[in-house]
């Protein structure tokens, strides 16, 4: 199964606060690319000063792929 961050990626050109939030963590060698864990993905960016849409988006990312 492909891990969240890679499906994430492949959701870069939708046009929507998951493709910008895509736009925020590509580069981000901090991003914990390997967690399985949506909690800990959600404190890194709550850590980094995340907006609210950045938590929305990455909420709405994550339901749509465990979904």
């Amino acid at each position: 199964m492909q891990s969240f961050y890679m499906w994430l990626l492949t959701q870069s050109n939708r046009g929507d606060i998951v493709s910008d939030l895509v736009s925020d963590i590509k580069d981000d060698s901090n991003f914990p690319k390997n967690s399985t864990d949506i909690n800990i993905m959600r404190e890194y960016l709550e850590s980094k000063g995340a907006c609210d849409g950045a938590i929305e988006a990455l909420n709405e990312a994550w339901n749509e792929f465990a979904g």
